[in-house]
Formats: structure tokens, C-alpha cells, sequence
């Protein structure tokens, strides 16, 4: 049983799962939502390894990593994510459009099942961007999923291990990374934009995760994709025994 209060908006009851076939109708992508240290890769991974051990070939497209591919070390640090470093800006969104159409190719290839876009995607123009692609342009269904933290403790955890990521392995002074990375956090948060109902962003489908598993929030969320999914997040941040 899923130890967190579950909210279902906007949402018809979901029906027993049947065989792979009969819930893998289309290709699926999940995109990934929120400010960094908020578990997005970590929900990215488990995901991940889910659906391909229950059949479904599935990968995931981190964001950062193209960005490492396309930057020198030196660039991770904070102030390539401020809004006013123009040049670091128009990279980032050359490696989000990039990896979304790797991850949309793979998908249109028959090659894979599901994709993870694991980013921020943190404004409603970038998101609108990935509907427009993954739904408009390439008829994929498309589910987000925001992971939303204000519990302290939780992130402290989750920014020592930021520090550990490639972006600060040439930082020898932990705490100057930890500032570092807070930061960056800070830049991310003068855009940050969440899913809301009483926006365009209405029609989407989308899931909320709230401090780690402590509240589920879902809006259009109806049929056998969006089933597996919340049963696998609820079993994931269930208290172990």
C-alpha cells in the first residue's frame, strides 16, 4: 500500500493492468519536473529500471550529461545557469532540444518503449515545448512528473550529493561546491514555474511528488501507463518493514 495521501484530479478510475500489450498502446514519455536536488534523477533511475525489468524498454535522457558533452568543466559552475549569461543560456536549450529529439528518434524507431527526459523543465515555455514535440509533432503520450521539496533535511542530504556529481569532481573544497550548488538552486528558482490546473498547462497529465513520497498530487492521470506508473511510485516511497 502507498504510505502517501494520494490527490486524483481531473481523473477517471484506472482499471486492473492486463498484459504489456494492452497498455503499451504508444510510445510514452515521462518528463521530469522540478529545481535541482529534488530527486528528479533518482525517480529517473528507478523508473527506469522498473519498466525494463517488467519488459518495457525504456532509457533515460539526462540533460546534464549533454550539456558536460557540449561545455568545458569549468562552465557547470553557478553563474552558467543565470539568466543574464546569454551564451550559457542558448546552450542549454541547444542540449534540451537536442536530447528531446534523441529521446523522440528513439522512440519513433520502434527501439524503445519509454522515455525518461529527465531535466528541470522548469518554465511552462520549455514544457510547452516538449508537448509540442512529443505529442503535436511526433503523437507520443506524454506524462510529467514534478518532484517538489521544501523539507530541509532532504535537501541538505540531496545537495551533499550533488556535490559528488562530474560537474564539482575538480572542486576540492566541499564546502565551496555545497555553495556552489545552492547557488545555482537560487537561479533556477527566479524562473521556476510549477504545473498548475488554472493554467494552459490543464490538458496536460501530470503527477506531483511532494517531500519524497509524502503526498501524491495527480491531474489527468487515466489509464494503464499512468497506472503502472503511480502503483511503482507509491510501492517506491512505501516505508520499509
Amino acid at each position: 500500500m502507498c504510505s502517501a495521501t494520494v490527490t486524483r484530479i481531473h481523473s477517471s478510475s484506472d482499471s486492473a493492468l492486463g498484459p504489456k500489450e494492452d497498455y503499451i498502446q504508444r510510445p510514452c514519455v515521462l518528463a521530469l519536473v522540478g529545481l535541482p536536488a529534488r530527486g528528479k534523477s533518482f525517480i529517473s533511475k528507478k523508473l527506469a529500471i522498473y519498466l525494463n525489468w517488467i519488459g518495457h524498454n525504456t532509457r533515460i535522457f539526462n540533460v546534464g550529461e549533454y550539456r558536460r558533452v557540449a561545455t568545458d568543466a569549468y562552465k557547470a559552475r553557478h553563474d552558467f545557469f543565470s539568466l543574464d549569461n546569454h551564451e550559457a543560456q542558448q546552450i542549454r536549450e541547444n542540449c534540451a532540444k537536442d536530447a528531446l529529439e534523441d529521446m523522440c528518434q528513439w522512440l519513433r524507431d520502434g527501439d524503445g518503449h519509454i522515455g525518461i527526459y529527465d531535466a528541470t523543465n522548469t518554465t511552462r515555455e520549455r514544457r510547452h515545448l516538449i508537448y509540442q514535440t512529443v505529442v503535436e509533432e511526433y503523437g507520443f503520450e506524454l506524462i510529467f512528473i514534478e518532484s517538489i521539496c521544501d523539507e530541509s533535511t532532504i535537501l541538505e542530504a540531496n545537495i551533499q550529493l550533488k556535490t559528488k556529481s562530474p560537474d564539482y569532481k575538480h572542486m576540492d573544497d566541499k564546502q565551496a561546491a555545497i555553495e556552489d550548488f545552492k547557488l545555482r538552486i537560487e537561479h533556477y528558482k527566479s524562473r521556476y514555474e510549477p504545473l498548475e490546473v488554472d493554467t494552459e498547462e490543464k490538458k496536460y497529465s501530470f503527477i506531483k511528488i511532494f517531500n519524497a513520497g509524502e503526498r501524491l498530487y495527480l491531474h489527468q492521470c487515466d489509464g494503464q501507463v499512468h497506472s503502472l506508473i503511480i502503483s511503482y511510485l507509491c510501492s517506491l516511497y512505501a516505508p520499509s518493514n
